[in-house]
């Protein structure tokens, strides 16, 4: 048996491999984006077009604007990085919560 670089293989249930997972256990968000867009289909029905371009929009936003707030922030103290990082994400709670109390 030859040496495969790795331990095993992420199939969904149709049959299609999604990722190779390495022996080290590193996961990276190229194996969980497949995954969020089947969610995203199975969860959104009739408005999985609009649903799959938010989350598209999103991964754009965060990966253009990411780099630029992490860089804005260079220089403050730890204290500070988590403060903001806590607030955003109430800021991300608060609009799921909005979300779901909007009439459907």
């Amino acid at each position: 048996m030859a040496n495969h670089p790795y331990a095993g293989m992420w199939v969904t249930v149709d049959g299609h491999i999604r990722h190779e997972l390495l022996p080290n256990g590193r996961v990276t968000t190229s194996a969980f984006a497949p995954a969020i867009v089947e969610l995203i289909g199975a969860k959104a029905a009739e408005y999985r077009g609009v649903a799959t371009a938010l989350y598209g929009f999103s991964m754009f936003l965060g990966g253009s604007l990411g780099s630029q707030i992490v860089g804005s922030l260079h220089g403050l103290s730890f204290t500070t990085f988590l403060v903001f990082i806590a607030a955003t994400f109430l800021v991300g709670a608060g609009l799921t919560l909005l979300s779901r109390a909007l009439p459907d």
